[in-house]
């Protein structure tokens, strides 16, 4: 293969490099984001709202004993007298179904907690099984790209110099590196694990 490469804009592949570190720094912000808020919904779901739920509960079932035991008084009351004289018990009989009915609702607001907070774990996993693939890109394939880039751009600058050096003209300024002298070479180092 002879003869010389048209390079006209060595510049292009700074930008490009810059818009690569640029979405590397946001997309990371944002998966961090991203967990963050999914640990704090997935502590919510699986410890605060079934606390909750459970003190609810134990409340309920505070107002069935102390109904039951208010109906219980009223019967002992009503026991001595006539059926003419004596309360129906009736007040008592409705708070009693009540506090019932309400301690119910609360042992199903309950299991459904626990059985949402088991599919949202589930759910969370996946997700997680999902953005560890991402991270893997943002942490190790966007370095090596950036890494290549620089050799890149390193290789069209020496062949610009030469260019320059044999009478060519540069159009295209000298860029310095995307990754330090440390990232290039962990990145460089770093092998492909789909390899």
């Amino acid at each position: 293969m002879s003869g010389s490469a048209n390079v006209q804009r060595v510049d292009v592949i700074t930008d490009f490099g810059n818009q690569m570190m640029s979405f590397q720094e946001e997309a990371t912000a944002g998966v961090t984001s991203i967990e963050q808020q999914v640990n704090r919904a997935l502590e919510w779901v699986l410890h605060d709202a079934p606390s909750e739920a459970q003190q609810r509960i134990r409340k309920c079932e505070q107002k069935v004993s102390e109904a039951q035991a208010a109906l219980d008084s009223a019967r002992i009351k009503n026991a001595g007298m006539d059926h003419g004289e004596g309360s129906s018990m009736y007040d008592e009989k409705k708070a009693l179904d009540l506090a019932k009915k309400r301690l119910d609702h609360a042992r199903e607001k309950y299991e459904t907690i626990k059985k949402w907070g088991n599919k949202a774990r589930r759910e969370i996993d996946e997700f997680r099984g999902r953005i560890a693939a991402l991270k893997r890109h943002l942490e190790g394939d966007l370095p090596r790209a950036l890494a290549l880039l620089d050799r890149t751009r390193a290789s069209l600058d020496r062949y610009l110099e030469r260019q320059v050096g044999a009478g060519g003209a540069s159009t295209a300024p000298a860029a310095g590196a995307f990754l330090d002298k440390e990232q290039a070479e962990t990145a460089e180092t770093t092998e492909d694990p789909r390899d």
